[in-house]
């Protein structure tokens, strides 16, 4: 008499979740109602992996800020010495126009929706896209 294989359980998502931990970290990219990205990373990496983006995000955001201010310096420069003060207001305006802009602009951070679920809820709860098992942080 031939004995049944075993089965291997089947794949969610594409994630095998043979391969999970017991316990998992979700992570929401985007805004929660324009169609969000879920990911996985193992337990208690969420927050390391929170805090990368940020710095990142912060270090984006200086560098920005940092050409912007150089901008308005040289077309202040550009109007002063052309003595047309209507080239350095409207060069002001231009970059308080983007700076505004770069206060409302999402920054990509995403947010630990659930820390330390179990993979299996995680998988039927959310719409997981992928897992990532090694968290590189600097």
């Amino acid at each position: 008499m031939l004995s049944p294989t075993p089965t291997k359980e089947p794949e969610m998502g594409g994630i095998d979740t043979d391969e999970l931990p017991t316990t998992v970290d979700v992570l929401r990219y985007g805004e929660p109602g324009a169609d969000p990205t879920y990911m996985m990373v193992p337990g208690d990496d969420g927050t390391k992996v929170v805090g990368a983006h940020s710095r990142e995000a912060m270090r984006h955001r200086r560098r920005r800020l940092g050409v912007g201010i150089v901008v308005a310096g040289v077309v202040a420069g550009v109007g002063y010495y052309l003595g047309e003060l209507l080239v350095s207001a409207l060069g002001f305006l231009v970059v308080v126009a983007v700076a505004g802009y770069e206060r409302l602009r999402p920054d990509g951070v995403p947010e630990v929706v659930g820390r330390n679920v179990h993979a299996e809820e995680a998988l039927e709860t959310y719409e997981i896209e992928g897992y990532v098992d090694e968290v590189f942080v600097m």
